[in-house]
This record gives structure tokens, sequence and C-alpha cells, in this order.
């Protein structure tokens, strides 16, 4: 059986087919076929906290971390074909590094950090989103329903600038989601609103992935999107890593229609 990641990069051969076709022959060959590709960035606060086998750890206030950005790629398709779904694949990647002072004794896997010790600390946040869905509403209100399988990979790293102890936790795990999305469209000017869901809390993990925006977009080719997006993030014993993370901030996007 491929790996998740295999498996992902092989469906996303599917939409990227598409994109090496100029989109009138693309239509001509699937009539109302709907290829699209788009990059955004995104600048969220990080707010929680971490911990490997021992004491918790705040982002904030032990480790010292702060707001972040990160660039978000995405391709999809759409298609008129009955009871196949359409697909959408999403690609983002956070990292950052912080110094700070720790203020009481703490315990990270088998090292302990004492009061007042200097630490580096860094993390790293890589998810990949494999969503499949319906359109069972499409008119000057659009809604999507699916499922959206997520690739994650965390890992945090805590380092003593004083005895130059170093450990390291983290890994990667796959998370079904439920996936909810729904468009308004103000006829006859390009403008819309829009919001998108994605949703479990089941097996010791919790994840609620949120975003509303407004947007506007040309009859064909070109859209731009303004909005807001919110990520709450628990999950237990991933490779001995305990997290329980908040990214929130404003995310700007553009695409392309074929």
């Amino acid at each position: 059986m491929p790996s998740p990641c295999r498996l992902l990069a092989l469906i996303a051969l599917l939409p990227l087919i598409f994109l090496t076709v100029p989109g009138s022959v693309a239509a001509g060959v699937v009539p109302l076929v709907d290829v699209h590709a788009g990059i955004g960035h995104w600048q969220p606060g990080l707010s929680g906290d971490v911990a490997s086998g021992g004491d918790n750890f705040d982002v904030e206030d032990d480790l010292d971390f702060d707001r972040n950005s990160t660039n978000i790629f995405e391709v999809g398709l759409r298609h008129p074909i009955p009871l196949l779904p359409n697909a959408r694949l999403r690609h983002q990647s956070l990292s950052d590094s912080a110094t700070s002072t720790l203020q009481g004794t703490r315990r990270f896997g088998p090292i302990e950090f004492q009061h007042e010790e200097s630490v580096r600390s860094s993390y790293d946040l890589d998810m990949t989103d494999l969503t499949v869905y319906y359109r069972p509403l499409s008119n000057v209100v659009t809604l999507d329903v699916g499922i959206t399988a997520r690739y994650l990979d965390l890992g945090v790293e805590i380092e003593s600038r004083d005895s130059g102890e170093i450990e390291s936790a983290g890994g990667s795990t796959v998370i079904p989601m439920g996936h909810l999305a729904l468009r308004g469209d103000l006829p006859l000017t390009g403008l819309y609103a829009s919001g998108e869901v994605n949703m479990i809390s089941a097996s010791g993990h919790r994840l609620q992935d949120i975003r509303v925006g407004v947007g506007w977009e040309s009859r064909r080719i070109f859209g731009v999107e303004a909005g807001y997006r919110q990520l709450d993030l628990k999950v237990n014993d991933v490779d001995d890593l305990d997290a329980d993370l908040s990214l929130a901030g404003p995310y700007l996007a553009v695409n392309v229609r074929f």
C-alpha cells in the first residue's frame, strides 16, 4: 500500500494534468470541467502549550513564540461526472524559532530545564490536505460537503543554551475531518462571501479549522480573496508529543481558474 504522501501525490496528478492543458481544450474534452490553482498568505498568531512526557510549556510565556506567516498552495478539480467526488489538494508549512528564559522548572522528555535557564526552541508544522467533496447546491449560493484527510507533521525542539542539552519530540499522523464550505455570490458583480469548516474530535485528537472571507473573481480567469482563519489543534501522543495549540490571523489569496 502506498504511503500517505505518495497517495496524495498520485491523486494530485489528475488536476495537474488538466492545468497543463488550455482551458478551452479541457472544457472541450470534459464539458463543465473547472480546474483551479491558488496561492495564499496567512499570518497567524500562536498560543497554547506543548508537552513531552512531563510539564506543559506555554508557547508564548515560556518559549516566546510570536506571530508567524506561511504560504498556502492549492490545486483542485471540479467536474460533472455523477457519483464521482470533486477533489482539492492544499499544502502549508509553518516553522519558527525563539529564545527565552524559563520561569520555574520544566521537564521536556528526559531533560529537566531549571528556573531561569536560557533555552532556544523551535517548531515545524506541515499540513497537506486532500479534500473530496460533493456539491449538492450550486447557484447564487454554493454548498460543498465532503471529507478532508489531513497529513500532519508536527515537531518541537528545546535546547538549553547553558548546558547544551537538547530534546525533540513529534511526528506525523493522518487525521480525517468533516468538510463543509458555503459561498454566496452577489449577482453580476463578481463579489462573494465564503466560509469553510474542517473539523473532527475523536481518538484523543481535536481539530477545528475555520475560514471566513470575502472576494472578487472575474468570469473566467482571475480572483482574489481576503479573510480570517482560525486553526485549533489538539493532538495526544504523536511520537511522545502532546500539543494544544491555536493559530489565528488574517489571510490573502489569489487564484486562477480554467
